[in-house]
């Protein structure tokens, strides 16, 4: 079957964040500028917002190649840490500066001599962490000191947030003032419309077996609809509409395909609500397609 990949090991959508298969969406691109301002200011932190799935992790990653070299960078994955301890550690550990301290105060001490011994030689460490809407509040103050860690030309290290909007009812209390006060910079992730949205899906498309043309019109707007943007949901029923394809032996991909793909997706969520409605997956339907007839058959960025 010509110009289709039928390895089963491989994947059309990525279910993991891949920066070779980002897509510069609007809102994307300005919330990678505003990062990348806060961090040639040598603003101490910048606050990246967005609910799951909109590509938060993804947008770091690429804010790592969009950098120039940076030397020294931590990133933590997740924000499960017990006390101050584990997460003075990780950052250590991250940075591949490791600590045979063990109380909060001899790790705290000891990261910032080695902060600054590694200013001197590197410029300011970056420090991103995922999840930081579910740090305790200890933690997020950790983060303020690191902050606050300045040498005489600079920073010695700046912090990059990712979280979920959760954040921002934990930092209006007044507990927080003075991490807001250095908080200058937050910029916030929103689902593609529904034309980058289609736009996203053709991209990948051509990404990853140059096929323009593979998706038909009806395929692409009940994707849009269903995911309403959400770039995740987009990989998720895109992959499985995919594999639909291949296992029918078929060239595009059309509506069936992606119908097949969403009661695939439904079917556990159903079984465990049993007869209740499924009120989650109904909404995702509320999106209006677009109008793809264009795009499906142009080049990105809506030329014909």
């Amino acid at each position: 079957m010509a110009g289709l990949n039928n390895d089963t090991s491989g994947r059309f959508f990525p279910s993991t964040p891949n920066p070779s298969c980002y897509y510069p969406s609007t809102v994307h691109e300005v919330a990678l500028a505003g990062l990348v301002k806060a961090l040639e200011y040598g603003e101490p932190f910048a606050l990246l917002i967005g609910q799951p799935g909109l590509g938060k992790t993804l947008l770091a990653q690429v804010l790592l190649e969009r950098l120039e070299n940076p030397k020294a960078v931590a990133f933590l994955p997740h924000a499960r840490f017990e006390n101050s301890q584990g997460l003075l550690q990780g950052i250590l550990f991250d940075l591949g500066l490791g600590s045979e301290k063990h109380t909060a105060q001899e790790l705290r001490m000891d990261l910032t001599e080695k902060l600054y011994q590694s200013y001197a030689e590197n410029g300011p460490a970056l420090i991103i962490q995922d999840e930081a809407h579910l740090l305790q509040p200890e933690l997020l103050e950790e983060y303020r000191l690191i902050g606050n860690l300045e040498t005489g030309s600079g920073r010695a290290a700046q912090v990059v947030l990712l979280a979920q909007p959760d954040i921002l009812e934990t930092l209006r209390k007044p507990y927080f003032e003075s991490f807001k006060q250095r908080l200058s910079i937050c910029p916030s992730l929103e689902p593609l419309g529904k034309y980058e949205a289609a736009d996203y899906l053709i991209h990948h498309s051509r990404i990853r077996q140059d096929m323009p043309g593979y998706f038909t019109e009806s395929a692409l707007e009940k994707l849009v609809s269903f995911s309403c943007g959400i770039p995740r949901i987009l990989n998720q029923v895109g992959e499985i509409s995919h594999q639909q394809v291949v296992q029918a032996g078929q060239l595009k991909m059309d509506l069936e395909h992606v119908q097949a793909a969403i009661e695939l997706l439904k079917r556990p969520w159903l079984r465990a609500r049993e007869n209740r409605e499924f009120d989650h997956f109904q909404n995702m339907d509320r999106v209006q397609g677009p109008d793809v007839r264009l795009l499906n058959h142009g080049g990105l960025g809506w030329t014909a």
